[in-house]
C-alpha cells in the first residue's frame, strides 16, 4: 500500500538529499572560503596597459585578449588578484577605474577630478591603492572603493613609478625631477628615505621581487642610454642588469620567477631577461599593444600574505586592529588591555563612584548593572532608584490605614 512504498522510498530519498545538502554547502563554503587551486598549478600571464586597453598575455606571446577595450589614455594599472579585480589610471579623464579581472565589465569610476594621475599600486592586504600625479608633485593614498583620499606627499619634484609592499610595510617611489632618485617610506608616507641616487639615468618604474627582497628598476637619460637595475630593498648593492643597446626605450617593468620583463614603448613590445645576471634575452612581440605604459606579471605568488589580524587574530585576545604597517590589539567595551598588550581583563565599574549606581552595583564580566534595595524601584535611567509606594496597589495589604515610608 501507499504507506508501505512511502517507508521505503522517503529514507533512501532522505539520505539522497542529506548527500546533495551536503555537497552544495561545500561548494558554497568553497566558492567564498577555502577550495583555492594550488598556486603551483595556476599559470601565470602579463597584464598590460595599452593607451586605450587592457590586455592579458601569456608568457610566450600566445592568446593575447582584451580584458577592458575602448578606454581613453591608460597610464597606471594595478589588480587584486583575490579580489578579482584590476585598476587603472586614465590621464585623459582624470579618474580612476576598476573592473573585474576576470570579464572585464562592468567599469566602475572610483575616483575623478585628478590631475593627470599616473603610475597606480594596490594594497591587496590593507586594502588601500597609491597613486602619483606627478605634475602636480603629489602622492596619494585611497580606501579600494576610492573613499577617504589623502595627500602622503605634496613636497616632491615628479614622483612616477610606485611600488608596494604590504607585508613588509613599504612603498617605493621614483622620481625623475632635477634630482632623480628612489624613496623608500613607510605605507602611511612616514620616514621617507631616498635610498638610490643616480644624477645619469632617470629611474621610471620600479617593482620587487618579494621572495628574494630584490628591488629592479628602468630608467634612462636619453633614447641611448637606457639601462635595467637591480639591488636590496634598502639600495644598497645596486648593479646594472642590462643596458643599451639591449634595453631601449623602457618604460615599466615587472619580475616573475626567474625573470625581469620591461616595456618598450617604441617597438611596442615585451623584453625580458635572467634577473640575476641579465642573460637570456627574449622579446615577446605580435601583442597587439600600442605604447604600453604599465605591465603586470599576475599570479598568486606576486601577492601573496595576509592581514597580521586573519593570523590567529594577530595574537589577541579580543580585538586587532590593523595600523597601515602592523596591527595592535584592542579590547571590547567593559574590559582593558593588560601590560602584555595582547590580553584583556574585567573592568569592575563598581570600583569607581559605584559605577554611577545611586544604591547598588553589580559588576559582570565585560559590565555592571545597578539595581535597588528593597522597597525602591530603578528609574529608567538604570541608575537611580526612587521609593516604591507600597500603598498605591492594594492598599499595601492593609486592612484599615496604609502609611508609605
Amino acid at each position: 500500500d501507499d504507506k508501505a512504498i512511502n517507508a521505503k522510498i522517503w529514507p533512501a530519498m532522505h539520505v539522497r538529499l542529506s548527500v546533495l545538502f551536503v555537497v552544495f554547502i561545500t561548494l558554497q563554503l568553497c566558492s567564498f572560503v577555502c577550495c583555492q587551486t594550488d598556486p603551483d598549478e595556476i599559470e601565470a600571464f602579463l597584464l598590460i596597459a595599452s593607451t586605450t586597453e587592457i590586455r592579458k598575455i601569456n608568457f610566450d606571446a600566445t592568446n593575447s585578449r582584451a580584458v577592458v577595450s575602448n578606454l581613453q589614455n591608460v597610464f597606471g594599472l594595478d589588480f587584486d588578484y583575490f579580489n578579482d579585480r584590476v585598476y587603472w589610471t586614465d590621464v585623459t579623464c582624470g579618474c580612476i577605474q576598476t573592473a573585474p579581472l576576470s570579464t572585464g565589465s562592468p567599469v566602475r569610476t572610483l575616483v575623478t577630478g585628478l590631475r593627470e594621475p599616473q603610475s597606480l599600486a594596490i594594497d591587496w592586504i590593507h586594502n588601500k591603492m597609491y597613486w602619483t600625479e606627478t605634475f602636480a608633485d603629489i602622492l596619494k593614498q585611497s580606501n579600494l572603493d576610492g573613499g577617504n583620499i589623502r595627500t602622503l606627499v605634496s613636497d616632491v619634484d615628479a614622483p612616477l613609478g610606485l611600488a608596494i609592499d604590504p607585508q613588509r610595510g613599504y612603498l617605493y617611489m621614483t622620481n625623475w625631477g632635477h634630482n632623480p632618485h628612489i624613496e623608500k617610506m613607510n605605507l602611511n608616507g612616514s620616514n621617507r628615505q631616498i635610498i638610490v641616487t643616480d644624477n645619469s639615468v632617470m629611474p621610471f618604474a620600479v617593482t620587487i621581487d618579494y621572495f628574494e627582497s630584490t628591488l629592479f628598476w628602468v630608467g634612462a637619460s636619453n633614447a641611448l642610454n637606457a639601462i635595467v637595475r637591480r639591488g636590496d630593498l634598502n639600495g644598497n648593492n645596486v648593479r646594472t642588469l642590462v643596458s643599451s643597446p639591449y634595453v631601449s626605450n623602457p618604460f615599466a617593468l615587472t619580475q616573475f620567477g626567474d625573470r625581469v620583463y620591461w616595456s618598450d614603448s617604441v617597438q611596442h613590445s615585451i623584453v625580458g631577461v635572467d634577473k640575476n645576471n641579465g642573460t637570456s634575452h627574449v622579446t615577446l612581440t605580435g601583442l597587439h599593444i600600442n605604447r604600453p605604459t604599465a605591465i603586470h606579471a599576475v599570479h598568486p605568488y606576486r601577492q601573496r600574505g595576509e592581514s597580521l589580524c586573519l593570523l590567529n587574530n594577530g595574537g589577541c585576545q579580543q580585538r586587532c586592529e590593523e595600523s597601515f604597517y602592523s596591527h595592535y590589539c584592542t579590547c571590547n567595551s567593559g574590559y582593558i588591555l593588560n601590560s602584555d598588550q595582547e590580553t584583556c581583563s574585567d573592568i569592575n565599574e563598581c570600583s569607581s563612584n559605584n559605577g554611577g549606581c545611586s544604591q547598588l552595583c553589580t559588576n559582570t564580566m565585560g559590565s555592571f548593572y545597578c539595581s535597588c534595595i528593597y522597597g525602591f524601584t530603578l528609574r529608567s535611567n538604570s541608575r537611580t532608584c526612587i521609593d516604591q509606594n507600597e500603598c498605591a496597589s492594594g492598599n499595601g495589604g492593609c486592612q484599615q490605614t496604609c502609611q508609605n515610608t
